[in-house]
Order: structure tokens, then C-alpha cells, then sequence
């Protein structure tokens, strides 16, 4: 796990150090890719959720695309790994540096519940509605955090949900510096 940790601040610090060009827009044609990581622990529970995403400004602030979903928790003797992928939406209220935004996400999930007694699989749908911050680093880089709620419903149960903080980072790519790299890989 600390190896995992070691290399994603690694590749964290890598993006801030390459990450140069024009100032990052939320404009029309422009990407952001990046991720999220979750991490909580308590007395005998720990959970791990890291879900990278990738999207597209479909108008200007508005941004929508597709993220995948890995995450691992324990309760107690209980393990629960779930794998899943859905689709978010954002919309941004700033064009500085520190800009506030709205976020929703959806996600169908693949959960896998075990214990000493044997194993379940089971699919859940899991959905997030809050709002977040992103804090630009430099000019394509923002290390964000987002506070909502999330709910999960699994199938013939009883769904739950609650207050959710997350923290992640987004990499904007504005519409030439795609250009420019989609003309690199062309040639």
C-alpha cells in the first residue's frame, strides 16, 4: 500500500512539473483528466476508493465524461472490493484560479463482499451530488476537494447514504494543446 501511495504522489508530481502551456480554460472543446482519492479509517474499518476520469467541455464551464470506479474496504472480518464505471457531469462558476464548481456523478458497481463464511457478488448503483473547489497550482493543474452527499442502492436491499468528502486532481488541457498532441500521434 505505501508503494502504491510512493507512486502516485510520484506520477501527481510529474503532472504539476509537465503540465505547462496557456492558462487552463473551461471553455468548449477544451479535456480535463484526473482522479479522486478516498480514504478513511476508523477503529476496525478502512476503506480506499481511487477513481481517475477523463471528460470534455461540451459548452463553456460544462463539462461531462466517464470515470471507473476501484475501491476496497474492510469491516471488521468483512472485505468488500467493488469495480465499477458511469458517467459525471460538472459545471464551473469562475474563470480565476480558484474555481468553485457543482458535480454529479453516477456509477454502476460490481461489489464483492467476503468473509470466512464464503463470498457474495452483488451490483449497486451508487450516485453523488455536491459541489467542490478547484485550487489551480499552476496553469493546467488544480488540486480540488468536493463535499456532497453520495447513496448507494445494491439490489433488493435497503439503499444508504451520507456525507461524502473527497479530494482529488485535474489536469486542463485546453482545445490546442489537444490539437497539437492528436497531430503528434498522427504522424
Amino acid at each position: 500500500m505505501k508503494q502504491i501511495l510512493q507512486k502516485a504522489g510520484l506520477c501527481l508530481l510529474i503532472f504539476i512539473v509537465l503540465s505547462g502551456g496557456s492558462f487552463a480554460q473551461t471553455q468548449k472543446g477544451d479535456w480535463l483528466v484526473g482522479g479522486l482519492l478516498q480514504l478513511n479509517t476508523a477503529k476496525n474499518s478502512t476503506s480506499f476508493e481511487f477513481s481517475p476520469n477523463a471528460g470534455y467541455f461540451v459548452l463553456d464551464n460544462f463539462a461531462v465524461g466517464a470515470r471507473l470506479v476501484t475501491a476496497y474496504e474492510q469491516l471488521g472480518d468483512l472485505n468488500i472490493t467493488s469495480f465499477g464505471f458511469g458517467p459525471f457531469a460538472r459545471y464551473y462558476f469562475s474563470e480565476k484560479k480558484i474555481k468553485p464548481f457543482f458535480a454529479a456523478d453516477f456509477d454502476f458497481q460490481n461489489q464483492k463482499f467476503k468473509t470466512d463464511l464464503g463470498s457474495v457478488t452483488e451490483n449497486a448503483f451508487n450516485y453523488f451530488l455536491g459541489g467542490g473547489v478547484a485550487f489551480f497550482i499552476n496553469d493546467n493543474v488544480a488540486v480540488e476537494g468536493l463535499l456532497g452527499y453520495r447513496h448507494t442502492k445494491v439490489k433488493e436491499e435497503e439503499g444508504n447514504g451520507g456525507l461524502n468528502f473527497r479530494v482529488g486532481f485535474q489536469v486542463y488541457i485546453n482545445r490546442h494543446q489537444a490539437q497539437s498532441v492528436k497531430s503528434t500521434l498522427t504522424k
